[in-house]
């Protein structure tokens, strides 16, 4: 199986844009064509980078709660 590192870009554009490229690359993992490997500080700064006030902003628009986001 391949194993696929994403930036901080590609993870945050796939929550802001479920039916983008960015989430059809996370599908790929959920249909098991692929395995995500992240690092801890690569996961810290996604968390980050979700809670700051304007991607929280976009989030509340789109309708998508930080907590369902955080549980993925």
């Amino acid at each position: 199986m391949i194993r696929v590192v994403l930036d901080t870009n590609i993870l945050v554009s796939a929550v802001l844009s479920p039916r983008g490229l960015a989430a059809r690359i996370l599908g790929y993992e959920r249909e098991d064509k692929i395995e995500l490997a992240f690092s801890p500080g690569a996961t810290k700064e996604v968390f980050l980078v979700l809670r700051s006030p304007k991607i929280k902003t976009l989030l509340k628009k789109r309708a998508v709660s930080l907590r369902k986001v955080e549980s993925f």
